[in-house]
């Protein structure tokens, strides 16, 4: 004897596929930053998704945990205050570009970080000239026109997906 099926049940069942499937679709779409927390900074004319990092674990990862970054992209290092913060290359499998910042978003100091001869036990640390509060890390050559004394802006994130919609067109 077939089973009659209770509707509520279908309905239920109808609205919990429609509920995922969107939420499928939704995540699909996200930055690939959508795991933490990120910014947009506008830097000289350009504008930059960054991925902040502002606690221990997620300054001493890095960017190490991407094989690669896309242009537009990086990661904001927060720091608790001002100090010539080091960085390395740890596991780190492609060249950055480091921006360091003091506490006004002012360049006090660039430079392109090169990939180490053996990623897993880098030999060279990398410091400002000047104490900095925050360091922005982009893809090699992302950095080659910033110069000392220009300053960075967080803006508001609507300014970095317009940005992206006029690179894709």
């Amino acid at each position: 004897m077939p089973k009659i099926v209770d509707g509520r049940k279908i309905w239920f069942a109808t609205i919990l596929t429609l509920l995922i499937a969107i939420i499928f679709l939704s995540l699909s779409n996200t930055p690939k930053w959508q795991g933490g927390s990120w910014r947009c900074a506008r830097i000289g004319d350009a504008y930059y998704n960054l991925e902040v990092a502002s606690n221990n674990a997620s300054r001493t990862l890095g960017l190490s945990k991407y094989q690669t970054i896309d242009t537009h992209e990086g990661m904001i290092f927060v720091f608790d205050s001002s100090d010539r913060h080091a960085f390395w290359m740890k596991d780190t499998v492609f060249p950055i570009d480091i921006i360091w910042l003091d506490s006004r978003f002012t360049v006090v100091d660039h430079l392109t970080m090169p990939v180490e001869n053996d990623p897993a036990n880098p030999q060279h640390s990398y410091t400002p000239q000047s104490p900095a509060r925050y360091a922005v890390e982009l893809k090699e050559n992302e950095a080659r026109d910033v110069e000392i004394g220009d300053k960075i802006k967080i803006v508001p994130q609507d300014d970095c997906e317009e940005s992206e919609l006029e690179r894709k067109l």
